[in-house]
């Protein structure tokens, strides 16, 4: 015990109110008007957190509070209303009070170094760009759960084809999830005139132009993600 105060990990919560701290076989009551106010249901959802007592001279705890999250100075009225008004799961309050702490992966994966290439090089265009082998190489090495998906027309007499298309053309459909967020991108099919990307009429569509569409969907999508994302800022026509 510190001063008036004791921390520790909650264990137990009796059905009278009373508590344990891991490492402390001793049970540590509650002040009686402490007792009238408390919801020791949802005390209970918080085992396992770091707890703060305000301790009485006679041994009982009249306040408490999770251990880091709050003033110093316990106000028990304030804290029971807090819990028995916002009742939350354990798993719930851990997400919120650690929200902080989290990662943005968005940022993190904003500041992964990819290498770019020029496609001067290739006299195609000057745009630069990101194959899609580097971008997946990065993507999976720091969130290797990241999953992609491509799309397929579902309607009836082109059940399955990984492209979608009207008198105007084809686009593709292409979605990269981390952490259960998913964004899509749709792309047309282009191929280059003149170093210039140009729409593909739709009776002219190669099985090679769709599947440089959908990995170039792909290097997108991850782009939405953070991954990438460099390269076309300020240059949005940069594709591979």
């Amino acid at each position: 015990m510190e001063d008036n105060y004791m921390v520790g990990t909650l264990s137990f919560v009796s059905k009278i109110g009373g508590i344990k701290l891991e490492g402390n076989d001793q049970w540590i009551n509650p002040t009686k008007e402490l007792r009238a106010k408390m919801d020791i249901d949802s005390l209970k959802g918080f085992i396992g957190e770091p707890f703060k007592l305000r301790m009485t001279e006679d041994g009982h705890f009249e306040g408490y509070s999770l251990d880091g999250m709050g003033s110093n100075e316990i106000e028990s009225v304030e804290i029971v209303k807090s819990v028995t008004e916002t009742p939350k799961p354990k798993e719930e309050f851990k997400s919120e009070a650690n929200r902080n702490k989290k990662e943005n992966y968005f940022n993190k994966l904003m500041n992964v170094s990819i290498k770019i290439t020029n496609k001067f090089e290739t006299k195609k265009t000057n745009l630069n760009y990101i194959s899609w082998a580097d971008s997946w190489k990065a993507l999976k090495t720091i969130y290797p759960e990241a999953q992609y998906r491509i799309y397929e027309d579902n309607e009836m007499g082109r059940s399955g084809l990984p492209y979608f298309s009207d008198k105007t053309g084809g686009m593709v459909k292409v979605g990269v999830t981390i952490s259960k967020t998913e964004h899509i991108i749709w792309l047309p099919i282009m191929k280059y005139i003149d170093k210039q990307m140009a729409s593909v009429p739709i009776g002219e569509i190669t099985t090679f132009q769709i599947n440089s569409t959908i990995m170039r969907a792909l290097v997108k999508a991850a782009a939405m993600h953070g991954c990438g994302l460099f390269v076309y800022q300020g240059n949005e026509e940069a594709e591979e």
